[in-house]
């Protein structure tokens, strides 16, 4: 084990960690994510590279405790077949991280999908992969096509995000904005950077999950309310702070409320 100094990204806090040259060395793309709590009263992650130089931190102000579910215990004790694990570690070592964040975005917004992909092997994986993430929360509409069949029929795919490496080609009512996915991409960031298969695939999972739940519980608070009395974004607010026991970021809360506008369609003019 080796002592690595890191400064927390919140406090600027100075303190060290114990890192394995180990692990650094067998983690995927060169660089291992660690999630600090120990610096101070802070948790952040750290990805350090194979010469044990701090190479970028994230905060994780937006992460919460994932309630204890039934769902989150199936996602835990899920098994996967050796053809799973095979499949899935194709796509994560394959995947672009910024199209990823613009697919999970779409997603969450209830938005038509279409990714342009060359290989089109690919295509199954990729269908099976959105499948899982988003399985017991999200319905999703994705499709898969080379780009010459995208641009020969390209007015079928007006109401489609459509993606492509690090653009999005059709950007449906602009509702993705590049400049605001803090939380995608930190959450891809986390996916990306985990060595271990399984549990970043599971974290991932359980981060879309929470989404999922939190958003459809911002919905069930409005429209329980909405009749008897006037709500407001701090009435939300408080909601979510009490189900969670959690502070909510600024990015977390926005990101809730776009959700429940936009997929479960809840009237969001407060007062």
């Amino acid at each position: 084990m080796h002592l690595v100094q890191v400064s927390c990204p919140y406090c600027s806090e100075k303190g060290y960690i114990s890192v394995s040259k180990e692990k650094v060395n067998n983690a995927n793309r060169g660089l291992l994510t660690i999630n600090v709590s120990s610096v101070c009263v802070h948790t952040f992650f750290v990805y350090v590279d194979k010469n044990l130089n701090i190479r970028d931190y994230f905060k994780a102000d937006f992460q919460l405790e994932n309630p204890k579910t039934n769902q989150n215990e199936e996602i835990k004790n899920k098994e996967f077949s050796k053809k799973d694990l095979l499949e899935f570690d194709l796509i994560k070592e394959n995947i672009n991280s910024l199209l990823l964040s613009y697919a999970i975005k779409s997603i969450l917004l209830r938005k038509k999908v279409l990714i342009i992909i060359r290989k089109s092997y690919f295509k199954e994986l990729i269908l099976n992969f959105f499948h899982y993430l988003t399985q017991d929360a999200f319905n999703i509409d994705i499709l898969l096509l080379s780009k010459e069949q995208y641009t020969n029929k390209k007015e079928k795919y007006q109401d489609y995000m459509v993606l492509e490496k690090r653009e999005i080609l059709n950007n449906v009512d602009n509702l993705i904005d590049p400049n605001d996915l803090t939380i995608e991409k930190q959450i891809v960031r986390a996916f990306l950077f985990e060595s271990n298969l399984i549990e970043s695939l599971n974290n991932l999972k359980s981060e879309i999950l929470q989404f999922y739940n939190l958003s459809k519980s911002i919905t069930e608070f409005i429209n329980q309310n909405n009749e008897r009395n006037e709500i407001t974004s701090q009435m939300v607010l408080q909601h979510l702070r009490k189900i969670t026991k959690k502070e909510i970021s600024s990015d977390l809360f926005h990101l809730l409320l776009e959700i429940a506008q936009n997929y479960f369609a809840v009237d969001l003019r407060f007062k």
